[in-house]
C-alpha cells in the first residue's frame, strides 16, 4: 500500500510540475520522500529524486538539480533501470546545455539516446532527438536542428504525447524563424500554442514571445503587442524562460517604448547574474544579441 501511495504522489507531482505549480509538486514529492525515508535505496527513491531534479532544474536551481540527478543516477544504475538511466542522462545533458557546456551536453545526449535505442523506447528517443535539435539550433546548425525536430515530432505524434508534440512544434518554429522561413515558423508556432496552452502553459508563453517578435518584424505591431500579454506570475516561476521572454519583449519594445525595453533588459541581466551562467550559455548569448540589436536599431533606446 505504501508503494502504491508513492506512485500516486509521483503522478500528482508530475502533473503539477507540468502546469508549473512547483510548490504543490514539491509538497507531493516531499510526502513521497517521507514514506520512503526508511528505504533510501529503494528503486522508487530513484524516481522521486529524478522528479525532484527536474523540478529544481526548471526553477534554475542548478546546484540542487545536479545533486538530485546524480543521487538518482546512482540508484537507477544500481538496479539496472536502463530507461530511467537514459532519461536522467538526457536531463543532465539539458542542465549542462543551460549553463553553456555544449560539449558535455552532446556527450550525455548521445549516451542517453543509445540507451533508449537499446530498449526501443520510441517516446524518449523522441525527447532526446528534440533536445539534440535544440542544441544544434543554439550552435547555428539550423538544418540539422530541423531534421532532429521533425524526427522527434513523428515519434511523439505516434505515441500521442501532446505536451511534447506542442513543445517540439514550438522549437521547430524557433528554427524556421532563425532560417527566415516565416510562413513555416508561423504555422509551427500556431500549432504549438494551441497545444501548449492546455498542456504546457509556460512553454506557450515563450513561443508566443518569439512569434510576437516575428510579427513585429513583419510590421504587425498590433498582434505583437497582443501576444505579449501573458501570465506574469506563471512565467516568473521559471527564471530561464522568464529571462528569454524579457529579451524577446525588449527587442519588440525598444523602438516605440525604449524605457520599457531597457527595464526588460535590466531584469533579464539580473536573472543571468543570479543564475551565474557561463557567457556561452544560450540565455547569456541571447541577452547579448538583444542588447546589440537594441543599440543598432535605436540610438534613443538608452540601452548600454
Amino acid at each position: 500500500m505504501k508503494y502504491v501511495k508513492v506512485q500516486l504522489l509521483l503522478e500528482m507531482a508530475t502533473l503539477e510540475k507540468d502546469q508549473s505549480n512547483y510548490s504543490l509538486a514539491e509538497q507531493h514529492l516531499q510526502d513521497a520522500l517521507d514514506l520512503l525515508q526508511e528505504e533510501p535505496e529503494h528503486p522508487l527513491m530513484g524516481r522521486v529524486l529524478s522528479v525532484f531534479a527536474i523540478l529544481s532544474h526548471e526553477q534554475s536551481l542548478f546546484d540542487q538539480a545536479f545533486t538530485y540527478y546524480h543521487r538518482a543516477l546512482d540508484i537507477v544504475v544500481r538496479f539496472g533501470k536502463t530507461t530511467e538511466q537514459g532519461l536522467l542522462l538526457s536531463n543532465l545533458a539539458g542542465l549542462y546545455k543551460n549553463i553553456g557546456d555544449r560539449a558535455k551536453a552532446i556527450e550525455l545526449y548521445q549516451k542517453g539516446l543509445q540507451l533508449m535505442i537499446t530498449v526501443d523506447d520510441q517516446q524518449n528517443i523522441g525527447v532526446i532527438r528534440a533536445n539534440l535539435g535544440a542544441l544544434y539550433r543554439e550552435q547555428g546548425e539550423l538544418q540539422l536542428a530541423v531534421e532532429e525536430y521533425k524526427k522527434a515530432l513523428i515519434l511523439h505524434e505516434q505515441v500521442g504525447h501532446q505536451r511534447f508534440v506542442g513543445i517540439v512544434y514550438g522549437e521547430l518554429g524557433e528554427a524556421f524563424y532563425a532560417l527566415g522561413e516565416f510562413e513555416q515558423a508561423q504555422e509551427s508556432f500556431q500549432k504549438s500554442i494551441e497545444i501548449c496552452d492546455e498542456n504546457c502553459p509556460i512553454a506557450s508563453i515563450l513561443f508566443r514571445a518569439t512569434l510576437a517578435l516575428m510579427r513585429s518584424e513583419m510590421g504587425d505591431m498590433e498582434q505583437a503587442y497582443q501576444l505579449l500579454v501573458v501570465d506574469e506570475q506563471l512565467i516568473s516561476s521559471n527564471p530561464l524562460i522568464h529571462a528569454k521572454f524579457l529579451c524577446r519583449k525588449a527587442a519588440i519594445l525598444h523602438q516605440e517604448k525604449p524605457e520599457e525595453a531597457l527595464l526588460c533588459i535590466e531584469n533579464a541581466e539580473k536573472i543571468v547574474s543570479d543564475l551565474q551562467l557561463q557567457r556561452t550559455s544560450e540565455l547569456s548569448t541571447l541577452l547579448q544579441q538583444t542588447k546589440k540589436r537594441c543599440r543598432s536599431d535605436s540610438d534613443t533606446s538608452g540601452v548600454k
